[in-house]
């Protein structure tokens, strides 16, 4: 029943040419508290162009993201910090997330994506699910990467790679 509600939500068709920046400006809106809050400093880097996507998903992407940053950055006492890049690399959206908090702790960080598998003391699983299952539905790929040039050394927490076609 969880999975199906949580399915109902993403299944939002509604795709539109959006302004990376606009999208970006939004996030800052809905987090800026939340990073405040837990003194975390977030570094959004981005280039300025339009990928088709569902905005609504888009946002909940990176919210999901940020819920497990902040989880995981609770870990440690100072220096916070949370990455967003978004760029362009051969016709494909790619955003690029990272913190610097304890990291995923699993041999294989692909287990995380399935539901109902998690590693907070009080997780539900789903928020990297629900993530995959966005990227899916944006004919897209999330990975999580271990290093990339694209991600300075300092943000040595959870990684990832997000592609999406551009049109």
């Amino acid at each position: 029943d969880i999975l199906k509600m949580q399915k109902d939500l993403i299944t939002n068709r509604d795709f539109k040419l959006i302004n990376i920046k606009e999208l970006l400006k939004k996030f800052e809106i809905y987090s800026k508290y939340r990073v405040k809050d837990h003194n975390i400093n977030l570094e959004i880097i981005s280039e300025d162009f339009k990928v088709k996507c569902i905005e609504s998903q888009m946002l909940r992407v990176l919210m999901n993201l940020l819920d497990n940053s902040v989880y995981w950055l609770e870990k440690i006492t100072e220096n916070k910090k949370i990455l967003i890049k978004i760029c362009q690399e051969d016709r494909k959206a790619i955003i690029y997330y990272a913190d610097n908090g304890p990291g995923l702790g699993v041999d294989d960080p692909n287990i995380l994506f399935k539901p109902f598998v998690t590693k907070k003391d009080d997780g539900l699983g789903l928020g990297l699910y629900i993530i995959d299952e966005i990227v899916n539905i944006h004919n897209g790929l999330i990975n999580v990467v271990e290093q990339d040039d694209n991600i300075p050394d300092e943000y040595v927490g959870a990684k990832f790679k997000i592609e999406l076609n551009m049109e």
